[in-house]
């Protein structure tokens, strides 16, 4: 069967509402980027990385299962999944890359795992309105963001994720901590 999907596989296929990619332990840039109809996607296992924009602008993307093997969602995978609204990060995951989560409006709650070490910018929180004429950012403010490995445990934190490379950046996660 096939192992790889190749860079920009699927780039485009706007009709594409929903695949099986069993058996796949390498996926390559931008794979699946505009495809504007699939609605879920697992992830199988053996996949450690996911670089580009594997899933940006899959605007009708609701769900997505990742693997216990995945160590790295790169800068924009998830750009501007609009309906994107539920995916677990697993315990493993260390790095969210630059706005990996930018303008998903709909997923309001996050777990991240204890094993995060970097987040990159704007890579949680953030969105630039429709009708922007400058193409801003602006904050999510309804999203709630629950930290495994700070000291506080699973509390909850507000939108104003801080742009973070350090491994020791825990306590640091967050200007204000909501109790």
């Amino acid at each position: 069967g096939c192992r790889t999907l190749a860079d920009w596989s699927f780039i485009g296929s706007t009709t594409l509402e929903q695949i099986s990619i069993d058996g796949v332990t390498s996926i390559g840039e931008d794979c699946f980027y505009y495809c504007t109809s699939l609605k879920s996607i697992v992830i199988p296992d053996g996949v450690a990385e996911l670089n580009g924009a594997v899933f940006g602008y899959c605007l009708s993307l609701e769900e997505v299962k990742l693997p216990a093997t995945i160590w790295k969602l790169g800068d924009h995978c998830f750009y501007s999944c609009a309906k994107l609204n539920k995916i677990d990060l697993p315990e493993g995951l260390t790095t969210l890359g630059d706005q990996c989560f930018y303008n998903c409006v709909s997923l309001l709650e996050m777990n991240l795992p204890q094993t995060i070490t970097e987040i990159g910018d704007q890579a949680i929180g953030y969105y630039t309105p429709s009708d922007s004429k400058d193409n801003t950012a602006k904050k999510i403010d309804r999203l709630h963001v629950y930290n495994a490995g700070s000291n506080v445990g699973a509390a909850k934190v507000n939108s104003q994720i801080v742009h973070v490379h350090t491994p020791h950046f825990y306590l640091r996660l967050v200007y204000h901590v909501i109790s």
